[in-house]
């Protein structure tokens, strides 16, 4: 049940053998592996394919716009459509409205995240709501 998320920065590409082993190790003992922020500055498909990871979480700054202009929910079902294909589960980041939802279920992301989801917890409340 733990995931680790690694930040799609221009780090990751300098050190592409040590982030794939690191991977494979946290893969091997059971955990998850995110690429984060895709689709802020350094987009790399071949790096999706080449890191084996089991998500794409996508970066609110392509989440936002969706909801008003055209061209940026093409992108999005875009990048839905190649998830799906690549078998990873596709996260969208920045849901602050009820019309970034809607059209995000539209474009069929199975997971969202964002305050109109819900607002972030302490433990505390976790806790307390189970």
């Amino acid at each position: 049940m733990v995931q680790f998320e690694i930040l799609e920065e221009e780090n990751i590409y300098k050190h592409i053998p040590k982030v794939k082993h690191f991977i494979e190790q946290v893969k091997n003992l059971g955990c998850s592996v995110a690429l984060d922020d895709f689709g802020k500055g350094y987009s790399n498909f071949a790096a999706i394919q080449e890191l084996q990871v089991d998500h794409l979480k996508i970066d609110l700054s392509l989440v936002k716009p969706i909801a008003k202009d055209e061209n940026s929910y093409k992108i999005l079902q875009a990048i839905a459509m190649i998830s799906e294909e690549l078998r990873l589960d596709a996260i969208a980041e920045g849901v602050s409205s009820e019309d970034i939802f809607q059209k995000l279920q539209a474009c069929s992301i199975p997971y969202l995240q964002g305050f109109f989801i819900d607002m972030p917890k302490s433990l505390d409340e976790i806790v307390c709501d189970l």
